[in-house]
């Protein structure tokens, strides 16, 4: 499975499962998070979100390039809500962004930031401070 889905203690975390292609986020990937933010939203024994990316390489590397890539200028425009950062907003208890190894793409968005009330960059982050 693209993005695993697991509730503990109150909290929810959302894993993009894709470590051999950076996390990068696919279609398959954002319908997911769109059911599991309404979820997560609805469920009154989920406190707070935690979204991280699968393997020690890369948080996300933002969408998939290679689904994208045949998409004409409107088609991109008419998902761009369905984009992983947009999605996350939507969800009405907090987020936190557990990010190890790179943030690429819309995996390094400000919408993607905004879910973070705090972070802790490691020597070895691809991130700007």
């Amino acid at each position: 499975m693209e993005l695993l889905y697991d509730v503990k203690d109150g909290v929810a975390t959302l894993t993009l499962n894709r470590p051999e292609k950076l996390n990068a986020v696919t279609d398959t990937m954002r319908r997911g998070l769109a059911r599991q933010v309404e979820e997560i939203n609805h469920d009154p024994e989920v406190r707070v979100a935690v979204v991280r990316g699968a393997g020690t390489r890369a948080f996300s590397a933002g969408s998939d390039i290679y689904e994208t890539s045949g998409r004409t200028p409107v088609e991109k425009r008419d998902t761009v809500e369905m984009e992983a950062p947009h999605l996350l907003r939507r969800c009405i208890k907090p987020v936190i962004a557990m990010v190890r190894g790179y943030a690429l793409g819309g995996g390094l968005s400000s919408r993607w930031r905004a879910t973070c009330g705090s972070r802790r960059r490691p020597r070895s982050s691809a991130c700007p401070k």
